[in-house]
């Protein structure tokens, strides 16, 4: 059997969010079960703060036996060359004969896995009622985190968007985000209201559910914002 490669369009043609969500709930539970393992992350940066590598694996022993790697590049300054910032590479290996079946662009892929690993936290441990959302972060992956908590969690209809770095940022994404999420992800979201906020400390204090998709470095939400019951 041949090696399948994907490029970025292909691997978005086949999968979708509902089923990223199955996947990385099933390997979550695998991962608790002890069927499954993380090997250490490798991390480099060539420029801090603007230019980084990194690899991470690990080995899948539930029924389909397989390992993998991938390789992410993010580098922030190739948005001003006209260059895609984000990119990577994933291996993927047949665990019982160590053959290579697959290689694929990863930017895509790692987004959807990353927007779904968020969401599942919301599902998880947020309460049953919660209807705020806040986005602290309004760049590449805003959309998957928005995309997949919003399907594990249809009560919400209000999502605060803030981006301490960019506010037009913030401004952009809620105003696009509705059909975004309904070309790319077919989620009609006519009932949510997204609102983009300056003040992370308003949005906080009025949220059920935080995450977070930001490089910042340095404390952007004080404990105290946070009331009683939020995640």
């Amino acid at each position: 059997m041949g090696v399948l490669i994907l490029t970025r369009e292909q691997v978005k043609e086949v999968i979708d969010m509902k089923e990223v969500l199955e996947k990385v709930r099933e390997v979550y539970q695998l991962k608790s079960k002890g069927e499954s393992v993380i090997w250490p992350l490798v991390n480099y940066e060539f420029k801090k703060e603007n230019a980084a590598m990194d690899i991470r694996s690990g080995y899948v022993m539930g029924s389909e036996q397989l390992h993998g790697m991938k390789m992410l590049n993010n580098f922030p300054g190739n948005i001003e060359k006209g260059l895609q910032p984000f990119n990577g590479i994933m291996l993927v290996y047949d665990s019982n004969t160590g053959i290579p079946i697959g290689i694929m662009d990863a930017s895509y892929i790692t987004c959807m896995r990353t927007g779904a690993a968020g969401a599942i936290g919301v599902d998880a441990l947020a309460r049953k009622d919660a209807r705020t959302l806040m986005l602290l972060g309004a760049g590449k992956q805003a959309p998957f985190q928005i995309a997949a908590t919003l399907l594990l969690r249809p009560l919400i209809d209000k999502v605060y968007i803030v981006d301490p770095v960019n506010y037009q940022q913030a401004k952009n994404l809620a105003g696009g985000i509705k059909a975004q999420l309904k070309d790319e992800f077919g989620i009609d979201a006519s009932g949510v209201q997204f609102i983009p906020e300056e003040s992370a400390e308003k949005a906080v204090k009025d949220s059920d559910a935080v995450i977070t998709v930001t490089r910042a470095t340095k404390p952007v939400i004080m404990k105290e914002w946070v009331k009683p019951g939020t995640h």
